[in-house]
């Protein structure tokens, strides 16, 4: 668990350094080309994945934010079925949430999806 907030804290920091925020035309602030981090539990792999190319971030003027990472996996590591998590700790540039998912496929692809969304 220590191992795992440690690489959280890390990954918050990592991508919060590296981003590139570009204006989109409805107010909301697009946030480009960062790590993007999913740890060994949230992605059912052995070992931790990265990217830095397939990430992005959609964070609106009302505080909600949304943000995806897609990741490849190594040939060889392929799940024998898909695997599916849910409600785990994500960071994103508005904040920490649970509202989370991981898609991890046998085709060798990973999905990372986490959502902030303000109330009302």
């Amino acid at each position: 668990m220590k191992s795992s907030l440690a690489l959280l804290i890390a990954a918050s920091i990592a991508f919060t350094i590296s981003a590139i925020p570009a204006q989109a035309h409805s107010g909301a602030t697009v946030i480009k080309w960062f790590v993007c981090v999913i740890p060994p539990e949230d992605s059912g792999l052995p070992f931790v994945l990265f990217t830095d190319v397939a990430a992005h971030e959609v964070d609106t003027p009302s505080g909600n934010s949304i943000l995806q990472c897609h990741f490849d996996i190594p040939k060889g590591f392929n799940p024998a079925h898909t695997l599916h998590h849910e409600s785990f700790l994500c960071s994103t540039f508005l904040g920490l949430t649970t509202n989370s998912r991981a898609i991890t496929t046998k085709g060798g692809k990973v999905l990372l999806t986490c959502q902030v969304k303000r109330r009302s």
